[in-house]
C-alpha cells in the first residue's frame, strides 16, 4: 500500500482524503473509513512514515468543530483510534504530543488518555518537561471516570518506573498528590478494580525512594 504508482501511493491518497481542507457548512467531516484504513496500516513502518508526514493528526481541529453532529462524533472516534495506534510507536507518540495544546482541552481529555498512556512509554522526557501534560494527567486522576483514571495511572507508572528523577518531577508537579486523591476517591465511590489496582501500585512507586 505504500508503493508508488506514478509518484503517488495509496496510503498517501488516503492521508490526503482524511486531512483535506475543512468542508463547507453542513458537509460531512473527513470520513471515518479513511482514518480506519490508516489505523490498520500503522504496523508497517513505511505506511506509518507516510501517515506521519501528512497532517492527518492535525485534523482533530476540524473534528472538534463538528463533533456535535453524528458524523463529527464518528470521525472524532476514528481519529482517537488513529492516535492510539500511532502512540504505540516512538515516532507516532512524538507526533501526537506535538498536539498537546489540543489534547489537554477538557472535552478531549478522557477520549485521548489511552493514547497518552501509550505515548508515555516512549516520550518520558517530553512529559516530564511539559507542565501541560503533567497537569493533564493530574486532572484525569482527580476527576476522570474509572477508565480514564486507569489510563492516566498507566501513564504515570510508565514515567516513574525505575527513575528517581522522574518520581521527583512527578511529586513536584502534584501528580503524586493527584494519584493519592484518585485512590481515595475510587475507594469511596466503589471505582473499578483495575483502576484501584493500578493506583495502589502507582502510589507505592511514587512514594518509594
Amino acid at each position: 500500500m505504500s508503493s508508488c504508482v506514478g509518484g503517488r501511493s495509496l496510503i498517501g491518497e488516503v492521508c490526503a482524503l482524511a486531512s483535506r481542507a475543512p468542508p463547507p457548512p453542513r458537509a460531512p467531516p473527513p470520513p471515518p473509513p479513511a482514518l480506519q484504513v490508516l489505523t490498520h496500516c500503522l504496523e508497517n513502518h513505511h505506511c506509518r512514515a507516510l501517515v506521519l508526514k501528512s497532517d492527518v493528526l492535525s485534523c482533530v481541529h476540524k473534528l472538534r468543530s463538528s463533533e456535535r453532529s453524528r458524523h463529527g462524533k464518528a470521525s472524532l472516534a476514528a481519529w482517537v483510534s488513529l492516535a492510539e495506534g500511532l502512540a504505540r510507536y516512538s515516532d507516532g507518540a512524538a507526533s501526537l504530543l506535538e498536539l498537546r495544546k489540543v489534547l489537554v482541552t477538557p472535552n478531549l481529555r478522557g477520549q485521548v488518555m489511552t493514547a497518552i498512556a501509550h505515548a508515555a512509554h516512549h516520550q518520558r522526557s517530553v512529559f516530564l518537561q511539559s507542565p501541560e501534560l503533567l497537569e493533564l494527567l493530574s486532572g484525569s486522576l482527580i476527576a476522570g471516570a474509572a477508565g480514564e483514571v486507569a489510563a492516566a495511572a498507566r501513564a504515570v507508572w510508565a514515567l516513574a518506573a525505575n527513575n528517581h528523577r522522574a518520581k521527583l518531577a512527578l511529586r513536584s508537579a502534584g501528580v503524586s498528590s493527584a494519584a493519592h486523591t484518585a485512590l481515595e476517591r475510587l475507594h469511596r465511590g466503589g471505582g473499578g478494580d483495575h483502576a484501584l489496582q493500578l493506583l495502589t501500585y502507582v502510589n507505592t512507586v511514587l512514594t518509594s525512594t
